[in-house]
């Protein structure tokens, strides 16, 4: 009766959510809803320019003023609105790109962990080929050849992101086909096509939404990066990378253009790596104490 009293609060501590989580999920609620509110929640256009009256006024805490609370750039335009609709651009470039790389990961993988043979060997020969390239020099070049633009940047991104979802799930599914209750399915004469759906996916689902969190993230900073080199979203669409590279030029005298992108950068990235990591522990049941 001791142990069962004394065992309860401890599963409650166990059970308790991290004030850390708390605070980055509450962080990035706040970026998903402002970049989806975008046009409610900026309050300036963020293409409107003003050369003569606000050009590279500072933020607001650094004596600026407060109708344009995080500065503006040499063009006149307001910093915070820019960097909400920034948002929106990193958020649905990096939501896209995770789905179309995660479900060419899930599919690849799923067929060539199950069906071996050629099959296996093909796609991960391609696998092999596609890693030899370092993702950001692959996307580059990609980009330069077709073109900056936000479908071209989504599809390369996609397209080029498959392969560790295929790996990391191909690996999985050859445990999970080697597994009592699968023999047994197939040895009752259960069709390929339900074994799939009942067995193997759900097997793999919990590692497949941990991957698509860090994708997420290496699909933001890689839009940045790429927007940053011009060859992402064109001007004068604003997106977080873009503002960068036009503050690069005013770094001494207007730090702000440059440091509060970089901020959001930094706090979307930080956020949901510490969920994703959570997300992790808990659903791997080897990483729970």
């Amino acid at each position: 009766m001791t142990t069962q009293v004394a065992s309860e609060p401890r599963r409650r501590r166990k059970g308790k959510v991290p004030a850390t989580i708390l605070v980055s999920a509450f962080l990035l609620a706040v970026i998903i809803v402002s970049a989806v509110a975008a046009p409610f929640v900026a309050p300036h256009d963020p293409l409107a320019q003003d050369l003569l009256n606000r050009s590279l006024l500072p933020p607001a805490f650094a004596g600026g003023s407060w109708a344009y609370p995080l500065g503006t750039d040499a063009l006149g335009r307001d910093l915070l609105s820019r960097i909400i609709y920034g948002g929106r651009v990193s958020l649905l470039v990096g939501l896209t790109a995770t789905m179309i790389a995660g479900f060419l990961g899930l599919v690849i993988g799923v067929l060539a962990g199950y069906f071996g043979g050629w099959l296996d060997i093909v796609f991960m020969r391609v696998a092999d080929v596609q890693q030899a390239f370092p993702f950001i020099l692959l996307a580059i070049v990609v980009m330069a050849v077709w073109g900056p633009g936000l479908v071209n940047l989504i599809i390369v991104l996609g397209v080029t992101g498959w392969v560790i979802f295929a790996r990391v799930i191909r690996s999985l599914v050859l445990v999970i086909k080697d597994q009592e209750y699968v023999q047994a399915a197939i040895a009752l004469g259960t069709s390929t096509r339900r074994i799939l759906w009942k067995h193997v996916l759900p097997g793999v689902t919990s590692t497949l939404l941990v991957l698509a969190t860090f994708a997420f993230v290496q699909f933001i900073l890689a839009e940045a990066a790429l927007s940053f080199l011009g060859l992402g979203v064109p001007p004068p669409a604003p997106t977080w990378g873009g503002i960068l590279s036009e503050g690069r030029v005013y770094m001494v005298m207007a730090w702000w253009i440059t440091a509060l992108p970089g901020v959001a950068i930094l706090l979307t990235v930080l956020t949901v790596n510490l969920i994703g990591d959570w997300v992790r522990d808990r659903l791997d049941p080897r990483l729970r104490h």
